[in-house]
């Protein structure tokens, strides 16, 4: 949701934080402190429960213009999916996770 708070942690800048920008389409961008540079694509981007533990909300991808950009932890869930379909793997959507399908 827009004005969320958000989090990035990149393996070049490190952990840095702001609000989302603007969901669209599975994407969404980051902005009033988040920061990313060349090679932090991947990385984690997460956002904290009531309770204080962080919760994944996407992956690290680009910039759209100036901002950077994360796919949607959901919209990288379905991807899995779909590319799993068909492939014998098992697939546990919860944790993204893949295992050989039993014979």
């Amino acid at each position: 949701m827009p004005g969320q708070p958000i989090c990035h942690f990149g393996v070049v800048t490190g952990e840095s934080c702001g609000t989302v920008e603007r969901i669209n389409n599975g994407w969404f961008t980051m902005h009033n402190g988040v920061i990313s540079r060349k090679g932090d694509s991947g990385g984690p981007v997460y956002t904290f429960a009531g309770d204080g533990t962080a919760v994944i909300a996407g992956l690290f991808n680009s910039t759209l213009g100036d901002l950077p950009a994360a796919v949607s932890w959901e919209a990288t869930g379905q991807q899995v999916l779909e590319d799993n379909i068909g492939s014998g793997a098992i697939v546990n959507v919860a944790g993204i996770g893949a295992a050989p399908a039993a014979n």
